[in-house]
């Protein structure tokens, strides 16, 4: 399980974010709570992913079983860990508090704007865990 920690700290935003116009078009209420809980799991995740990297060393997780240099490699090392930690926890500060700035303007927009957010934190944690140049490029 400690070996897909960096998976799951990608496709939690990933996958809520793709969800979010399908959960919006029903209630754009729901919004703001599910990015919220979506953050606040991502922040406890990558504190267990923190502390299994300080007990354990870093981790080198393979996509589709190819090695780094045929395929993409995410490196989970403890400056990754540190950097996900500080980008989860600013994500979750930010969902929060962002919304009694912006509501007042986004009218219809709030499920897009979520949408946005997520999207953006998951391209951030590709951005960190990132094993090369190549695949930060990419």
């Amino acid at each position: 399980m400690m070996r897909h920690l960096p998976a799951i700290i990608f496709l939690l935003p990933l996958a809520l974010a793709i969800c979010m116009p399908l959960l919006g078009m029903r209630k754009q209420a729901w919004c703001r709570p599910l990015a919220i809980i979506a953050m606040a799991v991502m922040a406890l995740v990558a504190f267990v992913n923190l502390v299994g990297v300080v007990q354990t060393g870093s981790i080198h997780y393979e996509f589709g079983g190819w090695a780094a240099p045929v395929g993409i490699e995410w490196v989970n090392d403890g400056l990754a860990s540190v950097m996900i930690m500080a980008l989860s926890v600013m994500a979750l500060v930010c969902v929060i508090f962002i919304s009694s700035v912006l509501f007042p303007n986004l009218g219809t927009r709030v499920v897009h704007f979520y949408t946005l957010v997520l999207l953006l934190v998951a391209g951030l944690v590709g951005i960190v865990f990132a094993g090369d140049l190549f695949n930060l490029f990419v």
